[in-house]
């Protein structure tokens, strides 16, 4: 038997992930003066920031990718009925969970990808707004997934 609210529960979770990728548009890192010259989230996860002078960041091209997974998955959930629904919002809820906390090491990874290339005021780089945003709105969309897998299983 299909619930409405397990369906509301799978767009939910697509609208939280959509609005998680559109905030990469904010910085990627604050550091005082220097963290918004490194650029946004998409300049920063695929080498673009900087004039293209730095290396693309592989573990959070990951976590992009498990978030376009997650679109495309909480839409497949929420048209799905029964204990199939719960298995599919589980899976969604577990690629968002890994993305959020992949987002949330961001700096870490930056700075393996492009150690030969960084200067000494790297150092201080904290996170920005973008792996911030976008790992709070994908932990809250694999909490309402959780949610929604739990509920199917219980009926």
């Amino acid at each position: 038997m299909r619930q409405k609210s397990n369906i509301i529960i799978g767009i939910a979770m697509t609208i939280f992930t959509a609005v998680a990728i559109f905030l990469l548009f904010l910085p990627m890192f604050s550091n005082g003066d220097f963290g918004a010259e490194r650029g946004n989230g998409f300049g920063v996860i695929f080498g673009a920031a900087q004039g293209g002078t730095l290396n693309a960041v592989p573990l959070l091209i990951v976590a992009f990718v498990l978030e376009c997974v997650a679109i495309i998955g909480g839409i497949v959930a929420a048209a799905m009925a029964g204990k199939a629904q719960g298995l599919a919002l589980g899976i969604v809820s577990a690629l968002l969970i890994a993305s959020g906390v992949l987002f949330l090491f961001s700096v870490s990874f930056y700075k393996a990808a492009n150690a030969d290339a960084l200067s000494a005021n790297a150092e201080n780089l904290a996170l920005g707004g973008a792996p911030i945003a976008n790992a709070v709105l994908a932990f809250l969309g694999g909490l309402l997934g959780l949610y929604g897998g739990y509920k199917s299983f219980k009926a």
